[in-house]
């Protein structure tokens, strides 16, 4: 997921860790997308990806969707490596 960059950069100063980031710059933005076409797909037709993407939908703050589809293609990217 990292590789695809699915994953967010980090802030943090003391003891605050901020909750809202930006996904990471770099990656294969080609990869990228089209793992978040797939798992756009995936949501749609199987019902446990479409129960990760809610849970992850009402869980986000800002911009629910972008982030709760990229968090579905990050899931998706980790169970098609387990499941080889």
């Amino acid at each position: 997921a990292k590789y695809a960059g699915l994953s967010w950069s980090r802030y943090q100063s003391g003891n605050f860790d901020a909750d809202n980031t930006h996904l990471i710059n770099s990656g294969n933005r080609y990869l990228r997308y089209y793992l978040i076409k797939a798992a756009n797909l995936v949501r749609r037709h199987d019902p446990e990806f479409k129960c990760f993407y809610e849970s992850m939908y009402r869980e986000t703050p800002k911009t629910p969707h972008k982030r709760a589809l990229a968090l579905t293609a990050g899931d998706l990217s980790d169970w098609s490596t387990r499941a080889a």
